[in-house]
Parts: structure tokens; sequence; C-alpha cells
């Protein structure tokens, strides 16, 4: 599983599998075909992305079509689309650059057949959204040119999503969007959304909130939520495959430049969901406070390094209700019935169970409440201090449980012994019987 997809977090009560194949697949490295060298087609590939790269910064949308195969409508209508979102958002780094080829080609996405002699080059769009982003990510597309007419012509392309750190399916990728900026939030909406001016207020609200309980500690200027009531969208943006059961979603981005932080973040909220019952409020409250996170989060590793889930769900999940007694009587229930039907485990959950479905409304509120114990016992201040340690570096599998806690509890000098037990635990004893109190 790839850094970025494994920290996917989710408001509610992810991941996929790649096959292989003995066949050529389109993205893969072959030698020249065509009347024309290598060095040859890298330039023309190389003056389209150039011309384009103007044609951005001065919105000259002919300018961006030049070089297209003006016969393949499909395509014109969508790089119309293209260049209109991207021209609609504040982007610090908005820049296409050529990575290499030629590759094999085969059709994509906007033609079923191609032109003899087709190559295909790998080409990289670098992003980063002002004051969302602290870092430039990036998305890669595959771009098929043909000799059409004499002239070297882009005649189709795809993303490229064998790199899972790499995000593909950009909602301004696939389909118009509206963007508005208030304050600290970016919302966005797939024209699904019909009160989106309400959606913006609620949106700036929620992120005054969130920042009321983050205090000093450092955090993006600005959020960017992507709202829609598609259920197609909400599954399909960013690529993450996000599943029905949740209501919202945020996506951490990875630095082209490797970095232990996160680039920035991308929010999505599914206004369709019956979960959100038509006030998204708590919803956005929980993923933009993942999104705060990015700052201080560790990039999970390829050696099995992470951060707890239960930690990062569960402090959202406490941010989340500090406004609201009904939303920490909901948790307060949910613990009393996973008490009774067996599902504490003696244990906080490791990341591989914690989204199982038997267990996964339970675990967000078991983390919720070793936070709100936190929170009761001794102040909100202590329970950002205990999040923050623990979300600061990563845990191996076996230690992702109490173990985590236990130590960063002693690094915080809130334990006396470096190493207990649940037995001899003075912590785990008190909070183990304020669940059974709830």
């Amino acid at each position: 599983m790839s850094r970025r997809r494994a920290l996917v977090t989710m408001t509610g009560s992810v991941f996929l599998l790649a096959g292989c194949s003995s066949q050529p697949q389109a993205g893969a490295q072959r030698g020249v075909q065509g009347d024309m060298t290598v060095g040859e087609m890298e330039k023309q590939v190389k003056a389209l992305i150039a011309r384009r790269n103007a044609a951005l910064a001065s919105g000259d949308e002919k300018a961006w079509l030049q070089g297209l195969d003006t016969g393949n409508t499909a395509l014109i209508k969508h790089e119309r689309m293209f260049f209109a979102n991207l021209r609609g958002f504040d982007f610090q780094k908005l820049e296409f650059v050529y990575r290499n080829g030629p590759l094999i080609a085969e059709p994509l996405k906007y033609t079923k057949t191609l032109p003899d002699k087709t190559n295909g080059f790998i080409v990289r769009l670098l992003t980063q959204l002002r004051d969302v982003d602290s870092a430039v990510s990036a998305t890669e597309y595959i771009y098929l040119f043909a000799q059409m007419d004499g002239a070297f012509t882009l005649v189709d392309f795809g993303p490229r999503t064998e790199d899972d750190d790499l995000v593909h399916d950009n909602p301004w990728d696939l389909t118009p969007l509206k963007v508005r900026r208030a304050g600290d939030v970016v919302l966005v909406t797939d024209g699904s959304v019909g009160d989106f001016e309400r959606y913006v207020g609620v949106a700036a609200r929620a992120s005054r909130a969130v920042r009321k309980d983050w205090g000093d500690t450092p955090a993006p200027d600005a959020f960017a939520l992507f709202l829609t009531t598609r259920a197609a969208s909400y599954r399909r943006w960013f690529g993450v495959d996000t599943p029905a059961w949740s209501e919202g979603v945020e996506i951490p981005l990875l630095g082209v430049e490797y970095s232990e932080k996160y680039a920035g973040s991308r929010i999505v909220v599914n206004l369709s969901s019956p979960l959100t019952r038509g006030d998204p409020y708590e919803v956005m409250k929980h993923e933009i406070t993942h999104a705060i996170s990015n700052g201080v989060q560790k990039v999970d590793n390829a050696y099995g390094l992470s951060v707890p889930r239960w930690a990062v769900e569960g402090f959202a999940r406490y941010i989340e209700t500090r406004e609201s007694a009904q939303s920490r009587a909901l948790n307060q229930r949910v613990i009393r019935d996973g008490l009774a039907r067996g599902l504490f485990l003696d244990d906080l959950p490791d990341n591989k169970k914690f989204y199982e479905e038997k267990y996964r409304g339970f675990n967000y509120s078991l983390g919720w409440s070793v936070f709100q114990f936190i929170a009761q016992a001794r102040s909100h201040e202590t329970a950002m201090k205990v999040y923050l340690a623990i979300a600061g570096k990563g845990q191996f599998d076996n230690d992702q449980g109490v173990d985590a806690l236990f130590g960063t509890l002693y690094d915080l000098g809130l334990q006396k012994d470096a190493f207990v037990s649940k037995e001899n635990s003075r912590f785990y004893q008190e909070w183990t019987s304020y669940l059974r109190s709830l």
C-alpha cells in the first residue's frame, strides 16, 4: 500500500489491488516507432508543454488547444473544461513538465482507435494550492502523439495510475467545477450542490471552531473542501475509491520532494449521505481536523511505521464533538453497546483492523474516549499534547495499541514509569473504568 493511500482518513460509523498481465501495457517503455527520432519527438512534446503552460498563465484557450486533434470532439470538449477548471483555482504552482518516453501506445480515454505510429509520453502536472498546500504535489498523464497531416499531434491522453504516491482523478480532470474562496476555506462543487453559498458559510464556521481548539500549533493558512451529492464523484475523486459508508474523507498529499510531512490535503464531503442529516458541520470539522494535522503528522513509510488510526480518527471525532453534548452522548451509547457486545478486546485497535466493518463504529468512539477522558481528567490542552506527540511519530503494527499511548504518556511526564503493562498502568485502569461508567 502506498504512503498516500495508507492514511486516507474518513468520517463515518480503503484500499486497492493491482492486477498483472503478460501483455504490454500502455505506459511501458519501448523503442521508437515512426519516422522521427526520440530527440525530435521529445522536442515537439516539450514545445506543446511550454505552450500549454503559457496559455494557462495568460488565459489563452486557443493556444491551449493548439496541437490537439481537432477532429476528436471528446478530447477538445474535455480540454476546454480542464482549462477552465484550472484557471478557476488560485495555484501558487501550476506547471506541466516532461517526464519520459516514448511509450507503448494504446487508446486511453478519448478515442477507440489510434493512428499508425502513435507514441506515448509521460507528462507530470505540478500543483500547489495557495495557502492550502505547504509543498508541491503531482499528477501524471500519458500523452499520445501521432503524425496527422504532417503535424505532430496530441490524439489522446489519460491519467497514469500505476504510482499510488501520485494523485489521479482530480475533480478538475473530470467535471466542470465551481470554486469559491471565503476566508480560510476554498470550497469546490461539481454543480450538484444546490445551496452552495450556504455551505461556504458552514465550512468557514467549521474551520474557525477547529482553529480555536488547535490553538497556537502550526496550521495551514486555508483548507480545500470539495462538495458533491453524486455518489460516483465521491467514490472516484482523487483516486482513493472512497467507501460508501463514510460521509467525508481527507486525502493527504505527498510532495514531489521527499519529506516526513505531507504536502497538503484535499477534503471531500458527500452531502447526499444520510449520516450528515442535511448538516455537514460536524463532518467538516472532523475532516478539517485531519487536514490541520498534516503539518505535524508523520508520513507513513514503506517499512511499516505509521500513526495509529485510533489516535488520528479518535482525535478528529473528539474535536468534531466538542461543541455538541448530543454528539458526545451518541459516542457514549456506541461504547456502551460495544462493551455489551464484547467488541472491546482489552486494547486499542491496530491499523489493520481499525476499519473492519464489525468494529469500525466502535473503534471511532473508542479512540474518541481516550481524548475525551484526558480532557475531562486534566484539560483540553493535555489532550492536544498527547495527540500531537502520537501524530508526530510512527509506530510498528504491534505497537499501535495502548503501547503507543503508554510511551507518549511517559515522554510527556504523565506517566511515572517508562515501561508499564495494562495491569499496572494507572492511566489504563482509570480509562477503562471511565468506559464502563459511560
